[in-house]
């Protein structure tokens, strides 16, 4: 039915990327395959999301670049080893992560990072420690979001009994403020709606938008080094508009830091 839609869209003129809007495009591997063959006739380009396990498979790599693909973005969330079991993301302590990214960039993918803060293991200091990993990384993109604790998950479960979240918070008014949150001032997946154990909730705000400014600087020397390398191995158009929204995220990034802290926390 993708590939039938696909065609749809060719037939009616449209050219252009893909987006597939899917957590793992990439599981299970036998399907994806046949599905990246039956997507390689179609000679599009597209970007997807996926996890470490398929990023390091260099079969499906292959497959995805002979399909089309040039770009992934991995739901990393962390990079604090202490965090992984309380996230249940074990497959981002393996090893390997610099040369599988390698391997995609030398094929023309780009691959970002999603990471998310305010776990109860994020501090100060980790968050200073996850700026010199991605800044020191090849990730063409990175992307920074808050937790968000949704009904039926055991962090909303734990949240709700450790008296640290109010229940149904989702009912609260748009930019209703949480505690000290900024909520008015940040879009919705920079919200906080809960207090997070070693961040007010406008301390963890700040920190993220901090943290996200700092990986995405245009002033980062290895940042510019991999988009020369992913400009001329990969799809240069695709490439420049990576860049582009790099340099966008840092922008959007410095003008809410400003936003923020033009109000004085008892505002």
């Amino acid at each position: 039915k993708v590939i039938a839609e696909i065609k749809s869209l060719k037939t009616r003129g449209w050219s252009g990327a893909v987006m597939f809007v899917d957590d793992e495009l990439f599981y299970p591997k036998d399907e994806v395959l046949k599905f990246l063959v039956d997507l390689e006739k179609l000679n599009i380009k597209w970007v997807s999301q996926a996890t470490m396990t398929a990023l390091l498979d260099r079969e499906l790599m292959d497959a995805a670049y002979r399909a089309g693909c040039c770009g992934i973005m991995v739901g990393f969330e962390t990079f604090d080893p202490c965090a992984y079991e309380k996230i249940k993301k074990y497959q981002n302590a393996r090893e390997g992560i610099d040369e599988a990214i390698k391997y995609a960039n030398n094929l023309g993918i780009a691959v970002g990072a999603l990471v998310i803060m305010g776990l109860d293991s994020d501090t100060a200091a980790t968050a200073k420690e996850t700026i010199k990993i991605l800044r020191q990384s090849k990730f063409g993109l990175i992307d920074f979001s808050v937790i968000r604790a949704y009904p039926k998950t055991s962090i909303y479960r734990d949240l709700l009994a450790q008296g640290r979240m109010q229940e149904g918070w989702w009912l609260l008014p748009d930019g209703a403020p949480y505690l000290d949150a900024m909520n008015d001032a940040v879009p919705a997946y920079l919200r906080v709606y809960y207090s997070p154990k070693n961040f007010t909730p406008r301390e963890l705000q700040i920190q993220v938008l901090e943290c996200e400014a700092a990986v995405n600087s245009p002033f980062c020397l290895n940042k510019l080094k991999n988009y020369y390398h992913l400009f001329v191995q990969g799809d240069k158009l695709i490439t420049f508009r990576i860049f582009l929204a790099s340099l966008f995220m840092y922008g959007q990034a410095r003008l809410m830091l400003w936003k923020i802290k033009l109000v004085k926390p008892n505002q």
